[in-house]
């Protein structure tokens, strides 16, 4: 399998089973994951998936590739999310993400994302939570 179908199954994972399974199936023992705001995520990927499913209605959310490009190991991708939260308010944000892989696995994905959509959608669940 090449490095293209390696990220795009990791897609296909993470809107089946969420992102601890993608990270899992598709990653390094070692992979970081990062994001703009929480940094390296890979040790809350399972509170990460528990927070899908507690503020996000059945569907929970769905990641749809917009363009891939391939390069060597390194591989991006252009993506948009859709999701719904229990409390009505729709959750759209786009993304870039940043793939390092090594024999076939991922061991970096950094994660390019519109944290000022993050804030002001999943903020107001977060903070009724507490």
């Amino acid at each position: 399998m090449d490095n293209k179908s390696i990220v795009q199954g990791f897609f296909a994972v993470m809107n089946e089973d969420g992102p601890e399974a993608a990270a899992r199936q598709f990653g390094t023992p070692d992979m970081v994951w990062w994001t703009p705001g929480g940094g390296e995520i890979q040790g809350q990927l399972a509170a990460l998936s528990a927070l899908i499913d507690k503020h996000f209605d059945v569907q929970g959310i769905t990641l749809t590739i917009e363009g891939v490009t391939a390069e060597g190991d390194r591989v991006a991708v252009e993506a948009r999310s859709e999701g719904r939260l229990r409390n009505g308010s729709r959750y759209a944000n786009r993304y870039h993400w940043l793939f390092l892989l090594r024999d076939g696995k991922i061991t970096v994905a950094r994660e390019y994302n519109d944290t000022a959509h993050v804030n002001a959608v999943l903020g107001p669940a977060l903070a009724g939570a507490a």
